[in-house]
Order: C-alpha cells, then structure tokens, then sequence
C-alpha cells in the first residue's frame, strides 16, 4: 500500500514529539474534569461496546522532525561516509524506559547525503550499538516526492503485560526527505510510518467508521501511557491526523469526545485485537475559541510529582 501524505489506516500528517503529548493529555484530562463530575446524575450510561481488531498494513506517518548534526547516544559505532551526515532515530521503549518517557532504547541510524539526497543509511535495527554490523539498508525512491529516499526497519523485541512476556514485532518506514538547498532549517527533514496497525470499525453517533489502535509511547502494547489511544476516521475521507488534540482521537486514559458524544475506553487487550468502549451521553459545548491576543483561558492539572498546576500561574 502507497503511503499517503497524511494519515490513519490510510496515513497521517505530522505530530509534536512526546513532551508536546504530555502536555496535550494533561489538557484533555483538566478539560473532561467538569463533565465527569456532573456525569453520576446523568441518565444511567448504556453498557460499552465491544470491538474486534486485526492487522493491516496501514503506513501510519506520526512523526516529522530534522535530522541531528550528531549521533543521538555516545558510543555508537559509527561508520566511514564520505558525504554529508545526518542522524535520527526511530521511536521504540522498553518497559524501563516508560516512567520518565526515556528515549534509552530508540532505534538510531545515520544517513550519507549527496546533493542533497540521501544515498546510502545504516540503522542499528539490533541496538548493539554498532552501526557498521550490517550493510547499508536498501533506499528506495519515495513515490510522492522525486528527491526523497525511503527504508524499511523490522525490530523484535519482548514487552511485558504484568507478569507475562509478549514478543513485538515492529515495522517502520522511514522516509527522507531532500536537504533545502537554501534557507531555514538547512537540515534535511524525516518522518517516520508505522508500516501495520491494529485496525478496525467502530460505531460512533450511529454510523460505522474505520478506525486504528495507536502505540504512541513506542513499547509495543496498548495501555494507559503517553500517547496510546483510538483514532476514527469520522469524515471518512481515508485521512487522519495524527494529533492527540485532534477531532478523531480518543486517549485510551481519559474521555473525549467524537461527534456529538464523549466516549471512554473501558477495556482493552494489550495487543490490540479488541477494545471496549462506553458512549457517556451528550457531549458539552466546547467554548469558542479565545480572541488572537486576548488571555487564554485557565488550565490546571496535577503534575507527576503532586504539584497543583495553573496556566495563570505561568503569567510572566
């Protein structure tokens, strides 16, 4: 399947980096504490309902972002390139690595560039450290673009559902982007696709739509953590944004709204093949967008760490 250039089971367009996520659940979860609490008065909720899920090759695009001028770890075994260098890394945790959003076990890989196109790139898909271990990886020409370049990463590995072990196979594809000529960032660009994706059909406001499963903390299951949540194609255009404050997204830690109602997941297997999910009630009016220039409204949220945070606190 040809990648497009936005996304969802059928691509997506660009999306901020974990810190910007954090942020935007923290914001969800402060904007929904009003109707959960008048929520207990409210009509009995109907019970959830029930969602099967298989994999498909879906080329799910959820990041852009510049090419480093340095490796991204020390001690990297590097290898002998000839032209202009450039580094990324490809998003992937282990459970270790989940408490502080740790980036200890991202997969790194260096590209030689020439004129401006990629020619030849290694990827450390093993995370020995050692980039020279292997060949250069197969670059192919990117369909939408005639100066961009595309590879294909697998890596396996073993997440862990309390006490049982789940072996994750991953597939990505990174695509390169051509370096600007002129003119800012003169670094070249990257975006990364998650070649498959659990997804499936889910019925919102009556009508099914086509829907996918979103890994976004990287460790290989569905959960509660950073990112990881339900993306529906409600327009069914085939194209979904991959933005956790976006219209067709609902966090799997927090309700939101899709349509005209806020939905909450209830239940979920954490390898995707089925998910639950209870339609609350009628969702409130959102407010009206403030006025370019005028004061944001508040937001206030409970840090990590037990600390009361305010928006109005950060005035100046």
């Amino acid at each position: 399947m040809t990648p497009v250039r936005r996304r969802g089971p059928v691509d997506r367009a660009p999306f901020s980096p974990s810190f910007a996520i954090a942020l935007a659940i923290a914001a969800i979860a402060a904007a929904t504490v009003a109707w959960t609490a008048g929520a207990a008065d409210a009509t009995p909720v109907p019970p959830p309902a029930v969602y099967d899920f298989a994999q498909a090759v879906a080329n799910v695009e959820f990041l852009r972002a510049a090419m480093l001028a340095a490796a991204p770890r020390k001690g990297l075994t590097l290898p002998a390139t000839a032209g202009a260098t450039w580094y990324g890394q490809i998003t992937r945790r282990l459970e270790s690595d989940l408490p502080g959003a740790r980036t200890d076990h991202f997969v790194p890989f260096v590209v030689e560039y020439v004129d401006g196109v990629a020619a030849r790139a290694w990827c450390d898909a093993d995370l020995d450290g050692d980039l020279t271990d292997q060949p250069p990886v197969t670059l192919a020409r990117h369909p939408l673009s005639a100066g961009a370049r595309s590879f294909l990463v697998t890596s396996r590995w073993t997440a862990r559902d309390g006490a049982r072990s789940v072996p994750v196979e991953a597939t990505w594809r990174v695509v390169l982007e051509e370096a600007p000529r002129s003119g800012e960032p003169r670094q070249p660009l990257y975006r990364l696709q998650a070649v498959f994706a659990m997804t499936g059909r889910v019925t919102i406001d009556g009508a099914s739509h086509q829907a996918f499963l979103f890994d976004g903390d990287g460790d290989g299951l569905y959960g509660r953590g950073l990112g990881d949540g339900l993306y529906v194609d409600l327009d069914d255009d085939r194209a979904i944004d991959v933005d956790p404050m976006g219209d067709e997204f609902v966090p799997f830690a927090v309700p939101a709204v899709l349509g005209s109602q806020a939905y909450e997941i209830t239940g979920l297997d954490p390898e995707g093949r089925s998910m639950a999910m209870r339609a609350l009630g009628p969702a409130p009016p959102r407010p009206a967008a403030p006025a370019i220039g005028a004061a944001a409204p508040e937001v206030a949220f409970t840090a990590s760490d037990g600390r009361e945070v305010r928006l109005s606190g950060r005035r100046g």
